[in-house]
Parts: structure tokens; sequence; C-alpha cells
């Protein structure tokens, strides 16, 4: 069994790495979603996703979000023949924080903790100016249960420091219908967040 296990593990490793060894790397900047993605590797060249790698956090009435930013490669995979770099991110909310009753409310970097934290992450996201990101949302801090959306996150002013973003979610696309018993977000739809040192 251990030798099958092996002989498999071998197998899809050699697929993954002679795919990626194929793929020809381009500037993500010029990807045309109507032309053959086939053999490419859609890289982060001119570092549009620099300015959101980190740490940011922001407080909302009682409730403080900390989310960690970083970038991943997505891909490439059985029928998904091209990869790209993806801004991915582990959310903490806390509820009074720095107070005796301060108490986290989700940690998906620990409630998800058997996963990568590309599988795991809240959002898969990318930026063509290094001002804006976007991207799909899955709020996974229901026990059970999850509720989708589209995030924006606008940095303020690109020269300040520390820098400062918006953050707007909303439900949007095949994600926005509300189907009976989906929950509301329990992350911040709307918040200003600072990037930490």
């Amino acid at each position: 069994m251990k030798t099958k296990l092996l002989s498999l593990s071998l197998l899809l490793f050699s697929f993954w790495f002679t795919t990626w060894a194929q793929l020809q790397t381009v500037n993500m900047n010029t990807r045309d979603n109507s032309q053959d993605l086939s053999g490419k590797y859609f890289k982060d060249i001119d570092g549009n996703f620099d300015p959101f790698i980190g740490v940011w956090q922001g407080t909302h009435q009682n409730t403080t979000m900390i989310i960690d930013i970083s970038k991943a490669v997505l891909g490439p995979s059985p029928g998904n023949n091209y990869a790209e770099d993806v801004l991915v991110a582990d959310i903490q909310l806390i509820e009074g924080m720095g107070t005796p009753m301060e108490m986290v409310i989700c940690n998906t970097a620990t409630a998800y903790s058997h996963f990568d934290k590309l599988i795991r992450s809240i959002i898969r996201g990318d930026s063509y100016n290094g001002i804006t990101m976007s991207s799909a949302l899955e709020d996974n801090c229901h026990p059970g249960n999850s509720a989708g959306g589209i995030v924006v996150m606008n940095i303020q002013n690109p020269q300040a420091s520390p820098l400062t973003a918006t953050w707007e979610i909303e439900r949007k696309g095949i994600v926005a219908k509300t189907y009976p018993g989906e929950p509301d977000f329990i992350i911040p739809t709307s918040i200003v967040l600072t990037k930490q040192p």
C-alpha cells in the first residue's frame, strides 16, 4: 500500500513539475482571457501585488480585523494548463481587542489549519495597478456555512506611511444569490485598514 501511495505521489509530482517547467513566463498585465492561456505563467513582474502584501488592521465597532495578505502561485493543475500569481489572505476577527474581554471570533489560519494558505484563503485576488485589489471572497467564519461576495481594497495614498486602504464587500455576480439560510457577513463589509510595520 505504501509503495502504491509513493508511486502515485511521484507520478503527480512528475506531472506537476513537467507541466511547470514548460510554462512561459508572461507579465500578468498582458493577460487576455479571450486568448488561449495554455502553457503560460502569468507573473506579477511589475510588482503590483507588493503594496498589498503584509498585515493590515482595522476596527469596526468593537471588532478588530487583522488580515495577512501574501502572494501565491495558483496552478497548473490537471485541466488547467496555466499558472498565475494571486493574492491570498488569512483573517482574524477579535472582539474587544486589548481589553480583558478580548475574544477571537474567527481565525481562518487555525480553523482551517489542515489546508495550506492557498486553499483556506478567504480571497484569491489580483491587482493590475498597485492601488486596487479585487477578489471573490468567501466569508468562512460561519461554522458549517459561508457568505460570498466581491471585495475591493483601494490604497488611499500610495506615498503615505503607513499605508491605509478601504475594504468594501458586496454581494455580486454568481455569489450574489442569497439562498435560504445563507448567513450575513461576519467579516466587516466596509472598513479602513492600516498596513502594520
